[in-house]
């Protein structure tokens, strides 16, 4: 029985090197992404995640590396469309998002169309 734990404990310490490498590889390859972005992408990929992003070059890479992307305006969108939010807290959602990240995002008048 413990060689059957060992041997796992072997398999998961593999992987874990594995996915640094992989992410390594990201990080070499794409120094124009943050360290963050790679992170998410990788764990979306292992995951079979959907990576959403306000960034065009990370959803580019993302789906240059076989994971399905969503644009954070389409989740914005339909969150207002929906009703699940009104457009007051949409926007208040994009401030708040913009402020966090320091960025601005981008043709924000895509999501109240």
């Amino acid at each position: 029985m413990d060689s059957v734990i060992n041997l796992d404990a072997d398999m998961a310490s593999a992987f874990a090197k594995i996915k640094r490498l992989e992410l390594l590889k990201m990080l070499i390859e794409k120094r124009t992404l943050g360290k963050g972005e790679l992170e998410a992408i990788s764990i979306c990929r292992h995951r079979r995640y959907i990576f959403s992003s306000i960034d065009a070059a990370a959803l580019r890479f993302a789906e240059e590396n076989g994971v399905e992307t969503l644009e954070s305006h389409s989740i914005l969108r339909s969150l207002r469309e929906s009703g699940l939010q009104s457009k007051e807290e949409v926007n208040e959602i994009i401030i708040e998002i913009e402020k966090r990240d320091n960025t601005k995002i981008k043709d924000v008048d895509a999501v109240f169309r």
